[in-house]
């Protein structure tokens, strides 16, 4: 008896739940309002229902969002803005009507012909990425006539490039992180009046507390390539600064964090494209979140006071890291840079190449040891050659300045070839290729062409002391020649019969026969002797000019 009960008692709770599960599914309704498709559902049986724009399907320009739909004969607010517009490029403008509560998750996302948008005092809730990729996005006006919060999630409007200001409302009341990152045109952010928890100093947001301020959006845009945070806002001291703060900005060289701040979040200084120095002012360590100095620009330092606060960047795993060594160094301010014993030689390719118009030489490490910097003087013959270009053929050297100049007849190039981030020297037993240089042939070059390194120097220097410079330098096979064929041998502006007759004449004379001097020109193929191959090649480019 007691099992039959237990059975129909099953029985009876499925089917009240999959009754449930119906009305959930039966109050799901779409319907249509001019241009938009409007969705009405529910979160839950005994939730109210959400009714939200879910699609667009105008030809754009600005528009204004409907205020109500009907649905199975009655009449519901619409609410809020699903991810009905996302990477729609056509839409210029956007007014949303007051009643709306919500801007959902990527709503309008990389619309790209957005310029302005007007937001209701209604709206509570600017959902992740919500604008983020409005590239021509350069209004927003919120309206403030109202006592609702409001809350701004990460990203909300995350690289609008073209935003130079925005003046927040009054009623704002959270965020979620740096909102505004990757805004590079911004230059001003302001509050409206009567504000209470959040306040703008020199353009810079904080949300301020009763005890003290958090430093939330930096301005991309901000001119000054230096800048310092302040140890107080309005008479709360600053003690952390929220995550993304400063991520992906392009003006900054150097910031100056002072000791007061306790907590820096993740990703604080990611991305930094121009930085130069993070300076920490800590005697202890403060704490740091995920990838905060990370993919940062090469060449870029964290200086600290002491080794305590260094360790707190070496803390590695699968899931965090808080700089990249490549791109980032990390050092203690004071310390004298450590200097190594440099050793390598260089050497110019035995064979260079002629390839699209270019002889290419190739320039070689025959050793090296604790190399992390290095500058090349090589000549050629300016009469041959033009001023050509430099690449780096080893991944962690990168190319820096290239300077021409004509001494003489020679051209002269001189390079700088640097270590690529933090990387302790370069070193192989090994013959490495450094590097390319391609010159471009004149139109009358011919003969011989000359690479020849004058002078070379490395350095293997952990910091800014150069006094390394020159360690032990041996130049090893200094120069090369490549030949450059002329087919018209009698140089009367085209290759034709009368060239194999000239060479003909002059047929198995060899560089060490008196007649010589008149027979070189012959050679085409460079080998010091006139014979049949001269003959074939001369054949072969019958008519080139």
């Amino acid at each position: 008896m007691k099992n039959l009960f237990k059975k129909t008692m099953i029985t009876m709770c499925s089917a009240v739940m999959l009754m449930g599960i119906g009305a959930v599914s039966a109050n799901a309704a779409t319907t249509t309002v001019g241009d938009f498709t409007v969705d009405r559902s529910k979160s839950g049986y005994s939730s109210p229902y959400v009714v939200s724009i879910s699609a667009y399907n105008g030809e754009g320009g600005k528009i204004t969002l409907p205020t109500t739909a009907e649905i199975n004969g009655k009449e519901y607010q619409i609410t809020s803005v699903g991810n009905a517009f996302e990477g729609n490029e056509s839409i210029t403008g956007v007014t949303i009507p007051d009643g709306y509560t919500e801007i959902g998750l990527s709503a309008f996302k990389d619309c790209t012909g957005l310029q302005s948008v007007e937001i209701p005092g209604s709206v509570d809730m600017i959902s992740t990425n919500a604008f983020s990729g409005c590239t021509a996005l350069n209004t927003v006006n919120f309206d403030d006539d109202t006592a609702a919060s409001l809350t701004i999630n990460l990203g909300a409007f995350a690289n609008c490039t073209a935003l130079i200001s925005i003046e927040l409302p009054a009623r704002l009341s959270s965020t979620r992180y740096n909102f505004l990152y990757g805004c590079d045109a911004l230059t001003s952010i302001t509050m409206k009046d009567g504000a209470q928890k959040f306040a703008t100093v020199d353009n810079v947001l904080y949300n301020v507390s009763d005890d003290e301020a958090v430093m939330v959006v930096y301005p991309g845009g901000k001119p000054e390539t230096e800048y310092t945070i302040p140890t107080e806002v309005n008479g709360k001291a600053v003690t952390s600064t929220a995550m993304h703060l400063f991520r992906n900005n392009s003006v900054l060289k150097k910031v100056t964090v002072p000791a007061s701040i306790t907590s820096l979040g993740g990703y604080t200084f990611n991305g930094m494209k121009a930085i130069e120095e993070i300076v920490l002012e800590h005697e202890t360590a403060p704490s740091i979140g995920s990838e905060i100095c990370t993919e940062m620009n090469t060449g870029s330092k964290v200086i600290v006071k002491n080794e305590e606060v260094a360790k707190i960047f070496e803390s590695t795993s699968a899931y965090t890291k808080y700089y990249t060594p490549e791109k980032t160094t990390i050092t203690v301010a004071g310390q004298t840079p450590e200097v190594k014993t440099v050793s390598t030689s260089f050497s110019v390719s035995a064979e260079p190449e002629i390839k699209d118009g270019k002889a290419v030489y190739s320039i070689y490490f025959d050793n090296a040891e604790n190399v992390n910097t290095v500058l090349l003087k090589v000549s050629f013959d300016a009469a041959q050659v033009s001023e050509g270009t430099v690449t780096v053929a080893n991944d962690k050297f990168t190319s820096g300045t290239s300077n021409w100049t004509e001494e003489n007849g020679k051209l002269i190039l001189k390079a700088y070839v640097g270590i690529t981030g933090n990387v302790s020297g370069f070193s192989s037993a090994e013959k490495t290729k450094l590097a390319e240089i391609a010159v471009p042939l004149k139109a009358d070059a011919k003969g011989n062409i000359t690479a020849k390194i004058t002078d070379a120097k490395a350095a293997g220097v952990v910091g800014e002391d150069e006094s390394a410079m020159n360690g032990t330098v041996t130049m090893g096979t200094s120069s090369a020649n490549v030949f450059v064929p002329n087919y018209d041998v009698n140089s009367n502006g085209t290759v034709d019969i009368i060239d194999i007759t000239e060479a003909q004449r002059y047929y198995q004379v060899a560089s060490s026969d008196e007649t010589w001097a008149k027979a070189k020109a012959m050679d085409v193929n460079g080998d010091n002797k006139v014979d049949i191959q001269d003959y074939i090649d001369i054949f072969n480019h019958l008519s080139d000019f």
